[in-house]
C-alpha cells in the first residue's frame, strides 16, 4: 500500500477560481482528529485550490496516526502538505503485530526492541552534494545527511522505542529526500553487554526506490548492514569510545 494509506485516510476536494492567492494553511484540528489543509496555487490565469482532509485510518492504527501528525506538526504548513502528497506516491511494506485486549478495550502494538535505549545505525546516500541539516533530514533529532552520505550510529534517545515512534521520521525523511538509498538497522542490544561484543541485527527498514520495506530476517539485515556500511562508511569513533568505556571485561567493540 502507499505510505499515506498505512497511516491515515485522506479525502480531497479541488477546483479552480478566477481570483486568489498562493497559500497553504492548516485549519484547527477537528473533533474527530482530522487535519484539513487548504492549498491554492496559480495555474496560468486561474487559481487551483484543494482541500485535503487527513483522518485516522482505523482505531488499531491510532498510535501510528498520532505520531505521524506529531512529527508533521513540527514543520511549516506548506511542507506538511507537500509531504502528505508525496506519501501517496511512496510504498510501504510493513505489517505491525497488533493485538486487542478485550478486557481493557485497547490495542497493543508489539514492541520493536527489548533494550531500554537500543543501538541503531543508518547507512546510505541521499545523492545530494550539500548538507541537509537544515532540511529536517534527521532521526532522533540528530541530522545524518551530509555530502551525499547519510550515516550515523547512536543509542536511541527514545526509551524502549516502538515502531510508531520512529517510523514517521523515516517516512518524512524519505518524502524530503526522494533519491534516498539507505538502510536503518536496529541492533537493539548494546554490543558490550555481550561477552563477544558483537553487533546484533534485530530488524531493518530499507529506504530505497521510493519504498520503505521492513526486514526482520536477521541474516538479511546483517547482509544489508555490511553492504551499506562498506559502501557508505561514516565516523563512528565517538560512539565506539563511549560504548567501550562502559565495561572492561569484554572484547573492544568496533562497527
Amino acid at each position: 500500500m502507499n505510505a499515506l494509506e498505512f497511516f491515515a485516510k485522506m479525502t480531497s476536494y479541488s477546483g479552480y477560481e478566477d481570483n486568489g492567492e498562493e497559500i497553504t494553511i492548516l485549519f484547527p484540528r477537528g473533533e474527530d482528529n482530522e487535519h484539513t489543509y487548504y492549498h491554492m496555487t496559480a495555474e496560468g490565469n486561474r487559481y487551483f485550490y484543494e482541500y485535503l482532509i487527513v483522518e485516522p485510518r482505523e482505531r488499531k492504527y491510532e498510535w501510528f496516526y498520532d505520531y505521524l501528525i506529531a512529527t508533521l506538526e513540527e514543520l511549516p504548513d506548506e511542507m506538511q502538505y507537500e509531504i502528505i502528497k508525496r506519501m501517496k506516491t511512496m510504498e510501504i511494506e510493513f505489517e505491525p503485530e497488533i493485538t486487542y485486549d478485550e478486557l481493557n478495550g485497547w490495542y497493543h502494538v508489539r514492541s520493536a526492541t527489548c533494550q531500554k535505549y537500543p543501538l541503531y545505525s543508518v547507512r546510505g546516500t541521499c545523492k545530494r552534494e550539500h548538507s541537509c541539516e537544515h532540511a529536517y533530514c534527521k532521526l532522533n533529532t540528530e541530522p545524518c545527511c551530509k555530502d551525499k552520505k547519510v550515516g550515523i550510529s547512536r543509542t536511541s534517545g527514545i526509551k524502549y522505542p516502538e515502531y510508531y515512534e520512529f517510523l514517521p521520521e523515516l517516512v518524512v525523511w524519505s518524502a524530503l529526500c526522494p533519491d534516498l538509498d539507505a538502510v536503518y538497522v536496529m541492533h537493539d542490544f548494546i554490543p558490550v553487554y555481550n561477552e563477544d561484543a558483537e553487533l546484533s541485527f534485530t530488524f531493518a527498514f530499507l529506504l530505497k526506490d521510493n519504498k520503505i520495506t521492513c526486514i526482520k530476517d536477521e541474516g538479511e539485515v546483517k547482509r544489508l548492514y555490511e553492504e551499506y556500511h562498506a559502501k557508505y562508511p561514516c565516523d563512528t569513533s565517538e560512539v565506539e569510545d563511549d560504548i567501550n568505556s562502559w565495561y572492561g571485561v569484554v572484547s573492544e567493540f568496533h562497527f
